[in-house]
């Protein structure tokens, strides 16, 4: 058995907030120290005159942006089935459900109650948000990117700070 530690470092993140970590105790006394980072799902309406809404990934480093990229890639593209976010250990739901489809046409996401969401597109679709999500596994960034470019009121915003 092993328990886990968690405590606030003397350390402070590129934002000068305190960096929290988790100290990995097993039974051979050996210490691992993991920093607590988890993806955030959350729903944002009315961000502009206009009534858009957004649904935004953030708050990950490169190794929640490889998880989530490796779960699109073999849920949707090898497996070619429907990927649940909120089924994905690393991302935390804020207000949201969101579900990625496979679908004959690039329709984006979508909502019949602001709660539960949808996203349709095609695997070429899902094949470039991926290329997308390419730099953000390489090394960590301060950027963002919208996952996919069409025209409706729903944006999918990537982004490790939520701006």
């Amino acid at each position: 058995p092993c328990s886990w530690v968690w405590f606030v470092s003397g350390l402070h993140d590129e934002h000068g907030l305190p960096s929290t970590y988790g100290a990995h105790l097993p039974k051979n006394d050996q210490i691992l120290i993991e920093k607590n980072k988890i993806m955030k799902l959350e729903f944002l309406d009315n961000i502009n005159e206009y009534q858009d809404q957004v649904i935004r990934l953030f708050n990950f480093d490169k190794t929640e942006a490889i998880q989530f990229r490796d779960a699109i890639q073999k849920t949707l593209i090898e497996k070619e089935q429907a990927l649940d976010l909120n089924s994905l250990e690393f991302i935390e739901k804020i207000n949201c459900k969101l579900v990625l489809h496979i679908s004959e046409t690039n329709e984006g996401i979508f909502s019949m109650d602001n709660k539960t969401f949808f996203c349709d597109l095609t695997m070429d679709g899902y094949k470039n948000m991926i290329q997308l999500l390419e730099p953000f596994c390489i090394k960590d960034s301060k950027s963002f990117t919208m996952l996919y470019d069409l025209d409706t009121q729903m944006d999918f915003l990537f982004s490790p700070y939520g701006s």
